[in-house]
């Protein structure tokens, strides 16, 4: 309850101190949702691989662990996770999404814990893996070229000239190969771009598309819990006796 009160009113260090009290003589039964509420205050000084690593070991206890308390905690470790990974640039972020499904993988987090953390972390891994990929794609540089029509219509002029005025005409004819040749590479140039521009346009698309994604793995993990919310009523409770004590002291 002093570690409560500590955390509700964020001195998070004293809550800590408090909640490691509480788990020197804590049952196999109570430690874990002892180590919850320490992992919270974890989060509050912002020391997230503490926390990750405190998560998965409260969830790695060979004691039975309530439901409710699963799935919340279950739901703090999603948390862990993005805090250590979400704000990271792409590759960054795939790399702390790999040692946190390492992690899981070589700890004894029972099923069904285990499956839906690997689940969630293995898709955001795919997320990111592909925002990284996509962030790549660079804008194509200039504009697309005009359509060579005058060139390309002079070059066919000259060209059949050429060949009207027999062996005088040669001079036309290598002129128009060259306004042709031209305008052939005025065209393939603008295709290109085009090519190019669609490629770029897509990938934002997907970008957007995989940013929603990634905003979809971030939902749900910043509301507070049921636990969150016992917590921070208990504290406030022992608060107010506590003050309610101190009057009736006087």
């Amino acid at each position: 309850m002093r570690g409560a009160v500590f955390h509700q009113n964020r001195a998070y260090d004293k809550a800590i101190t408090h909640f490691d009290r509480g788990l020197a003589k804590a049952t196999d039964w109570e430690r874990p949702e002892i180590q919850f509420f320490k992992a919270l205050s974890l989060e509050g000084l912002q020391r997230h691989t503490e926390m990750f690593d405190l998560l998965v070991e409260a969830l790695s206890t060979a004691a039975s662990i309530p439901a409710r308390l699963r799935l919340q905690m279950e739901q703090v470790t999603r948390r862990a996770i993005a805090l250590l990974a979400f704000d990271k640039e792409p590759r960054q972020a795939v790399a702390e999404l790999r040692v946190a499904a390492n992690t899981l993988t070589s700890k004894n987090v029972p099923e069904p814990s285990k499956g839906r953390l690997l689940t969630w972390v293995n898709t955001a891994i795919q997320a990111w893996a592909r925002k990284a990929q996509l962030a790549d794609a660079a804008r194509p540089s200039g504009g697309m070229g005009g359509f060579p029509l005058k060139s390309g219509g002079a070059g066919v002029l000259a060209f059949l000239i050429g060949l009207g005025a027999g062996k005088s005409g040669a001079l036309f004819i290598v002129v128009g190969i060259a306004l042709l040749a031209w305008a052939g590479y005025v065209m393939y140039n603008r295709s290109e771009w085009t090519k190019k521009m669609d490629a770029f346009n897509s990938a934002q698309k997907e970008l957007e598309r995989v940013n929603g994604q990634i905003d979809g793995l971030r939902s749900d993990l910043w509301g507070k819990s049921t636990l969150e919310r016992v917590l921070e009523e208990q504290a406030k409770e022992d608060l107010e006796k506590t003050r309610q004590a101190a009057r009736a002291a006087r």
